[in-house]
């Protein structure tokens, strides 16, 4: 006979006064009315049918508030304690469906960024943080982020900032790679 108990945040299946499985409160307390079976097999089967459909839904209202990249979205999943596997499965399918891409994500990131006038260093520094790979944020920066759009933006930097003390050091801690390549006499 399955038992079920609420326990902080989670729910606690029990068959037989053991704990079978440990899930997410928010996920599965209203699914698991549902279950109508008496043994762990039978448990264990309809866990697994209805997983998918739980984990699916549960991802596309995520991605219908905020634009998650796959790395992001696994770890959101892995915290309601959902199996590695049926999150692989999950991603690859809205990867195919185009609910999710990486190369999107990079793309609007550093737009945004761009805009914000950060330079490339902190937008990379701010990629690894989130998760990309070095290769893949340096890759998409030097698509995105030219050497004539660096300056450019590092010239409308010095008009805003010629008040502040110390204007190089404001761009190095805006991410800009070689300040000093604009010359002395574009801050005075």
């Amino acid at each position: 006979m399955m038992e079920i108990k609420k326990i902080q945040d989670n729910v606690h299946v029990f068959f037989e006064n053991d704990c079978f499985k440990i899930l997410n409160a928010t996920l599965w307390k209203k699914k698991l009315e549902e279950f109508s079976g008496n043994t762990s097999q039978e448990f264990e089967k309809w866990f697994l049918q209805e997983e998918k459909k739980i984990v699916k839904i549960y991802s596309l209202k995520l991605l219908a508030r905020k634009n998650y990249f796959s790395s992001a979205l696994k770890q959101k999943l892995l915290q309601k304690k959902c199996s590695v596997k049926t999150i692989q499965e999950i991603i690859e399918a809205l990867q195919k469906e185009s609910y999710i891409s990486d190369e999107k994500y990079l793309e609007s990131y550093i737009e945004k960024r761009k805009r914000a006038l950060w330079g490339p260093k902190m937008i990379h520094f701010e990629l690894q943080k989130k998760g990309f790979s070095s290769e893949d944020s340096s890759k998409a920066l030097d698509e995105h982020y030219p050497n004539a759009e660096e300056k450019r933006i590092q010239k409308i930097l010095f008009s805003k900032i010629q008040k502040k003390k110390n204007p190089l050091l404001f761009l190095q801690r805006r991410g800009f790679k070689n300040p000093h390549d604009l010359g002395n006499e574009e801050i005075q």
